[in-house]
């Protein structure tokens, strides 16, 4: 039978995961619908969604491949993590807007018409 404190402590230490894996992407998406507010409601809800994606994906990228953590394993680290978790999801939106706007003023041009012009200006 486990010690009450022994699963105090592993529950302690899931909820801290929790908050430096989600505060950051959660307020990155605050901070970019407060900043830039949408016009409607879709776009509202496609910024949060690219914006967390892109934090926690974004996020997780730069925290194992280019800094190497793969554990938090002091207040320090956490702290650190968190941070790279919201500069990651600023981005995110400003990129999905881009595209669809560029999509929404090539929408009645051929895929094919595109790619010249593309080719054409390098």
């Amino acid at each position: 039978m486990a010690e009450p404190t022994s699963s105090t402590v592993i529950t302690g230490a899931i909820i801290y995961k929790i908050l430096v894996y989600f505060f950051g992407p959660l307020l990155a998406s605050i901070v970019v619908l407060i900043m830039t507010p949408p016009p409607s409601r879709k776009e509202a809800v496609v910024g949060i969604i690219s914006t967390l994606i892109c934090s926690i994906a974004g996020g997780a990228y730069i925290v194992t491949r280019i800094f190497g953590i793969h554990d938090i394993d002091s207040e320090l680290t956490a702290m650190f993590v968190g941070g790279i978790f919201f500069v990651s999801g600023l981005p995110g939106w400003f990129a999905v807007r881009a595209m669809f706007y560029a999509m929404e003023q090539n929408q009645n041009r051929s895929i094919v018409d595109i790619v010249n012009e593309i080719r054409g200006r390098r």
